[in-house]
């Protein structure tokens, strides 16, 4: 005779799908599993200033006497007075940035795990990593930006090094050696303009591997320290400090002789491009007083960029942009 069992607890489906044990037990492991931390650099990168109050701030520009200005002086005649332009570029504060998130501490009190430092942290971090692709858009910016100001050469323009094999190279060997060619190029356009201040590359991650297993970068590197393929890093190029970010604006055309090309990274010195702040990155928690048990949760900034010297700038590309 078959025996029937009565199935009170609804588990005699499959073991580990959840519909067929809907009346099982489920123990906390004791782990939340949160998302992973991004990585935001482009802030630290640039000029800042902070203001207490005002829309804008003015930064003065003078431009460079030429040297053919030196006479030779001839006694008993008056000194031939020279002129340098001063003009001014101005970045204004744009509307402040927020995102919100409303929590239940009522919810709160059925969970068996801690939510609200992690849900905080997100709002935060949202906000920063916005901010780093806005800065490096500016950078872009700069690199595509004349140092004419009023009909007044005051600076060096921004600059662009195109190389099609770092996007078509047929080995990650090709396309790294191509990205240290470029960069060499653009290094000695930065020096051909007297840019002075330590300059930084950032480029993708997966051009920053290819610069590692590039046989230029490390191979023929005989100083110690500079990185290696067993730690998957590289330091420097050309006396260029090198790092990758995934906040580059790389679905931006640049613009190469009237081709637009596919950016791969930026070089730059902090003197590019500036960041105005009235209020920094701040978060916040108000209890809502229409609701029962329920907070507001916001994190804000209110800033401004801008260009400041777009010689300080230069855009490495290569490959058509699509």
């Amino acid at each position: 005779m078959a025996i029937t069992m009565n199935n009170i607890g609804n588990n005699a489906g499959t073991l580990g799908v959840a519909s067929d044990m809907a009346n099982s037990l489920k123990v906390f492991s004791g782990l939340v599993m949160t998302a992973f931390d991004r990585k935001n650099i482009g802030v630290a990168m640039v000029k800042s200033q902070t203001i207490s109050s005002g829309s804008s701030a003015q930064f003065g520009v003078i431009a460079q006497l030429a040297d053919t200005a030196g006479a030779n002086y001839v006694v008993g005649t008056d000194v031939s007075t020279s002129s340098i332009p001063v003009k001014e570029r101005v970045i204004t504060i744009g509307a402040p940035t927020y995102v919100a998130l409303a929590i239940s501490r009522l919810e709160e009190k059925v969970m068996h795990f801690e939510t609200r430092s992690e849900l905080s942290k997100q709002l935060g971090e949202s906000l920063a990593t916005k901010m780093d692709k806005l800065v490096f858009r500016k950078v872009l910016e700069a690199s595509q930006t004349s140092g004419t100001i009023g009909g007044t050469v005051m600076q060096p323009d921004g600059s662009e090094v195109n190389n099609d094999v770092i996007s078509a190279g047929a080995t990650p060997e090709a396309r790294g050696d191509a990205l240290i060619a470029a960069l060499f190029e653009a290094n000695t356009l930065m020096k051909q303009k007297d840019v002075m201040g330590e300059p930084i590359f950032v480029t993708t991650p997966a051009n920053y591997n290819y610069l590692v297993q590039g046989g230029k970068g490390i191979d023929k590197d005989y100083t110690s320290g500079n990185g290696g393929l067993d730690t998957g890093n590289i330091i420097q190029i050309a006396g260029i400090k090198i790092m990758w970010s995934n906040n580059l604006p790389v679905d931006t055309a640049v613009s190469v002789a009237a081709v637009d090309k596919k950016l791969q990274g930026l070089l730059f010195t902090p003197d590019c491009m500036g960041i105005v702040k009235l209020a920094d990155v701040t978060t916040e928690i108000d209890k809502l007083p229409t609701r029962i048990g329920e907070d507001l949760i916001k994190s804000y900034y209110w800033n401004g960029m801008g260009v400041l010297n777009p010689g300080c700038a230069c855009a490495i590309s290569g490959g058509a942009f699509s």
